[in-house]
């Protein structure tokens, strides 16, 4: 309940998508977690998680905040994939620090519409020749209130990111991007 530390060791190079996954069991509850992700220097992984409910909860909240630290020469891809219901509010709260030479990579997909979505990662580019990428793939519906977008702070010199959301809104549903 609490969240998951993920250490990836010093040139390791994981091949294989290292998987996590986060549930909420009942209905009006609010999951709080706090991950914490370390890609040390010179490694290269893929983490996978995905976020859902039992059929048995239908409304709730969660909250998950997760921090990145990728080491100089690392290379980190972290896919979130959240299936909620009509009736969820989601607030994954995210923040990485990447060093020299480095590569962040935040792929953001909701595959089924929520109530309330809000997400603004923050990616530090600390290092020279950092980079990072965020992508997002998104659905909303009905009522369904989506408030999307990243902040990168370009530091290091040579340091550069993108940023790419496709967001489809039907129905009454409103999209804000930042």
């Amino acid at each position: 309940p609490e969240g998951y530390f993920i250490r990836i060791l010093p040139g390791a190079k994981i091949r294989i998508p290292l998987q996590s996954c986060l549930m909420v069991a009942k209905d009006h509850s609010a999951q709080r977690v706090h991950n914490i992700i370390v890609a040390e220097e010179g490694s290269e992984a893929e983490i996978i998680t995905g976020c859902t409910m039992h059929r048995s909860a239908a409304s709730g909240l969660h909250a998950g905040v997760s921090e990145f630290y990728v080491r100089k020469g690392a290379t980190l891809t972290f896919t979130m994939i959240h299936s909620w219901s009509k009736d969820f509010h989601v607030r994954p709260r995210s923040a990485a620090a990447v060093d020299e030479g480095a590569t962040f990579v935040s792929n953001y997909i909701i595959t089924r519409p929520v109530r309330s979505l809000q997400r603004y990662p923050l990616t530090v580019l600390k290092g020279k020749n950092s980079r990072s990428r965020f992508q997002s793939i998104l659905v909303g519906s009905g009522r369904s209130h989506l408030d999307i977008g990243s902040r990168t702070l370009l530091e290091g010199r040579g340091a550069r990111s993108e940023s790419v959301s496709r967001a489809i809104g039907a129905d009454r549903s409103t999209i804000t991007a930042r």
